[in-house]
């Protein structure tokens, strides 16, 4: 495992809705890209319901 995989790893690790951030952000690529068929609707679904749904309420006033 390379110096920046495994600082990535433990980064994850400790900030899991960095995975999470993560993961969205490399299927809305693919979706761009055309890679992925589960459509926009899907990606909004899963973002809404992600941990990261939540951190948007908390910045907001």
């Amino acid at each position: 495992m390379s110096k920046t995989e495994r600082f990535l790893h433990q980064l994850h690790e400790h900030a899991p809705e960095l995975s999470i951030a993560a993961g969205l952000a490399r299927r809305f690529a693919a979706m761009i890209r055309g890679d992925n068929d589960a459509g926009l609707g899907q990606w909004i679904e899963d973002a809404m319901n992600s941990e990261l749904a939540s951190l948007r309420s908390r910045s907001q006033p």
